[in-house]
């Protein structure tokens, strides 16, 4: 979503082009919430809030994905607003996926913050910047939506989008998100998989 919704940031191109790498983005943007909110209820342990509570959600998101192209989903780009010369215009189906991102994004978020006051030492370390970084992506993020209703939200917020893979990289790799005897057992049991199968092989063959 990033990548192309900075180019259309950008607004450096014509209306159709900037409405076509809107589009793009947005095949992307609907799987947020449930990915997100997904990663983190793994992450910290937590089971699902309902049974069916990943897979109707993901059925959701791949319902936003099919009409994403379609005028259900986006409209023509609208007017100029907070400084931009057009910007996103919703469908009647986009609200749908907005009430659904400003509902799992902060309800997942909870449950991190919840985690994190509760955990110490190395683990919390790892959960501030886990916090700080999704705080900052969200505000970032979420705040792009705000104008879609004609309500002229300044988007300085955008400056803070590269904070969000700074954090959560610094989590990854300060205070190992995976652990790392982890990816190397993994990494280990590939190679001796391999192994196998070329002596398997080279058996047969003699």
């Amino acid at each position: 979503w990033s990548f192309f919704a900075a180019f259309w940031f950008g607004q450096l191109y014509s209306n159709a082009t900037a409405l076509i790498l809107l589009k793009i983005s947005h095949l992307f943007s609907v799987f947020i919430p449930i990915t997100w909110a997904h990663f983190v209820f793994e992450f910290i342990k937590k089971k699902e809030p309902f049974i069916g509570f990943y897979f109707s959600n993901y059925l959701l998101a791949i319902f936003f994905l099919l009409i994403s192209q379609t005028s259900l989903f986006l409209l023509p780009l609208a007017p100029p607003i907070v400084g931009f010369k057009y910007f996103t215009n919703a469908g009647p189906l986009y609200h749908f996926f907005v009430i659904l991102f400003y509902t799992l994004i902060p309800y997942a978020f909870y449950h991190l913050w919840i985690t994190y006051r509760n955990s110490v030492g190395e683990n919390r370390a790892q959960l501030r910047c886990l916090v700080l970084g999704t705080a900052f992506g969200f505000i970032a993020g979420g705040g792009t939506i705000i104008p879609i209703y004609r309500i002229s939200l300044p988007q300085y917020g955008l400056v803070l989008m590269p904070l969000y893979p700074i954090f959560t990289g610094i989590a990854l790799i300060r205070y190992g998100l995976f652990d790392v005897q982890e990816i190397a057992d993994a990494f280990q049991r590939e190679k001796m998989a391999v192994l196998g199968t070329m002596a398997a092989s080279l058996n047969h063959e003699i």
